[in-house]
Formats: C-alpha cells, structure tokens, sequence
C-alpha cells in the first residue's frame, strides 16, 4: 500500500477528534476556568484571552516552535471593530 500526503492550512478548525475524544469537553472546562480567574482578578475575560494567545516564534507546550502566526493581529482587529 502507498499513500500519498499533503499538509494544508486552511480557515477552518478541524471536524474531528483532536488529540483523542473528548476535546470539545476539555475547552469548555479550560474556558470556564479562564471565565473564573478573570472574575477573580476583575478583568474582561477576553482580555486575558487575549494575554494567552500564541504569538510567532512562541513554541506550544510540547515543544512545536510556531511561525506565521496571525492571531493576536486577528483578535486585536475583530475587538476594535467590536467596541
């Protein structure tokens, strides 16, 4: 058997599982978490969201240095155009 792959970026989040069952739960636990601290330290919690975003050259938590990151400059924009 041969298979041939391609990685793509895309604008869409995967349909899938993602590092085993059970991710979606996983974030909702993690977002519900950051909701409390950010009451705790009387912050906007999009604004500690918006502390803990990747920026480029940052590596993730199991060592991936990332490059090309655009989400802080997306975030930053879609909160201007929301206030």
């Amino acid at each position: 058997v041969e298979a041939n792959g391609h990685i793509c970026r895309t604008h869409q989040p995967s349909h899938t599982a993602f590092r085993g069952f059970g991710g979606p739960q996983g974030m909702l636990v993690a977002e519900t978490a950051v909701d409390h601290l950010a009451a705790e330290l009387r912050l906007d919690p999009s604004v500690l969201r918006g502390k803990n975003i990747y920026e480029d050259a940052h590596s993730t938590h199991y060592g991936q240095r990332l490059v090309n990151m655009h989400i802080k400059r997306c975030w930053e924009q879609l909160r201007e155009r929301g206030e």
